[in-house]
C-alpha cells in the first residue's frame, strides 16, 4: 500500500452507523436510551421542576399572609372607629341632657344657643342612628371575613373628624354663655373630648401619611426618638397623646403643604382646648369659694 492510498483511507468519512452509536446496538437498547433522554428532558422542563412548585407555594403563602394582614388592619381600624362612636355619643348625650334640664335655653335668643340646639337636639340623634348602623354593618362584614372597601372607613372617619371640629367650636362658644351650661357639665365634656380629640387626630394623621402611600413620612414627620427606626401605625396615635400630655408641645411636623396646614390646625385646636379647660377650672374654683 502506497502512502497516497493510506492517506485516502485515513481521511475517509465514518460509516453511517458510527455517527449514531455502535452498529451492533439492539433495538431494545436504542428504545431505552431514547426513553431515558426524553425523561431527562421532562425533568428539566420548568412546569415539572421542583423549583417551580416551591415558587408557586411561596407565592400562595405570601398572598395568604397579605390577606390576613389586611383583615387584621381593617379590624383594628374598625375597633378604633367604634371607640370614637361611643365617645362621641357619650359627649353629645351629656350636653343634650343638660340642655333639656335647663329652661334658660328656651329663653335665650342668642345665636350660640340656637346653634348648639340645632347640632345637639336636631342633628345628633339622627346621626347617631345612621352611623351606628354603619358601624354595625361593617362589624358584621368583618366577622364574616369579607374585605371592606376603603370608602367605608374614610366616610366614617371623616364624619368623626368633622364632629371633632364642631365639638371644639361648641366648647369654645359656650365659654361666652356660662349661664347655659353648668361648669361641671362642660368640664366633664372636656374630659370626654380629650381622648376623642387624640384618637381622631391620630386617625387623620395616619390616613394622610400612611394609607395608600408607598412610603410614610412624605407628608408628616414624626419625632420617634430613633431616626433609624421605621414608622409604625402606633406612632401617629402616640404623638397626638404626647401632645396632650406635654402641654401642647407636639413632635409632629408637616413636610408637604397639606401636612403643614393640617399640623397648624391641630396646634390651634390644641391651644384653644387648653385655654377652655383652664377657664372652666377657674370658674369651678370661683364657684367653690
Amino acid at each position: 500500500m502506497t502512502e497516497t492510498e493510506g492517506a485516502l483511507q485515513t481521511n475517509s468519512p465514518l460509516p453511517t452507523g458510527a455517527a449514531h452509536g455502535p452498529p451492533n446496538q439492539s433495538p431494545l437498547t436504542r428504545v431505552m436510551t431514547w426513553r431515558g433522554a426524553f425523561a431527562a428532558l421532562l425533568m428539566a422542563a420548568p412546569w415539572s421542576s421542583q423549583e417551580h412548585h416551591v415558587s408557586v407555594h411561596s407565592k400562595d403563602g405570601m398572598e395568604s399572609i397579605d390577606r390576613w394582614s389586611r383583615q387584621r388592619d381593617q379590624r383594628l381600624e374598625w375597633f378604633l372607629l367604634l371607640l370614637l362612636y361611643l365617645l362621641q355619643m357619650l359627649n353629645a348625650e351629656m350636653l343634650r341632657r343638660a340642655i333639656g334640664d335647663n329652661s334658660a335655653w328656651q329663653q335665650d335668643p342668642s345665636l350660640i344657643s340656637r346653634f348648639v340646639e340645632i347640632v345637639t337636639l336636631g342633628i345628633h340623634p339622627w346621626a347617631m342612628r345612621v352611623f351606628g348602623l354603619w358601624v354595625a354593618l361593617m362589624g358584621l362584614s368583618l366577622l364574616r371575613q369579607r374585605p371592606l372597601p376603603r370608602w367605608c372607613f374614610d366616610g366614617l372617619g371623616s364624619w368623626f373628624c368633622l364632629r371633632m371640629l364642631v365639638e371644639c367650636l361648641i366648647i369654645n362658644l359656650l365659654i361666652f354663655e356660662p349661664a347655659l351650661v353648668a361648669p361641671g357639665v362642660l368640664l366633664g365634656q372636656i374630659v370626654l373630648y380629650l381622648p376623642f380629640f387624640a384618637l381622631s387626630w391620630g386617625w387623620l394623621f395616619h390616613r394622610l401619611d400612611w394609607v395608600g402611600r408607598a412610603q410614610p413620612g412624605l407628608r408628616l414627620q414624626l419625632n420617634v426618638g430613633d431616626p433609624n427606626r421605621d414608622l409604625r401605625r402606633f406612632d401617629y396615635f402616640h404623638s397626638t397623646v404626647n401632645a396632650l400630655l406635654n402641654k401642647g408641645k407636639t413632635n409632629i411636623t408637616g413636610v408637604s403643604r397639606l401636612g403643614r396646614v393640617v399640623v397648624l390646625i391641630f396646634d390651634s385646636m390644641l391651644l384653644g382646648l387648653y385655654t377652655v379647660a383652664f377657664a372652666r377650672i377657674l370658674q369651678l374654683t370661683k364657684a367653690a369659694l
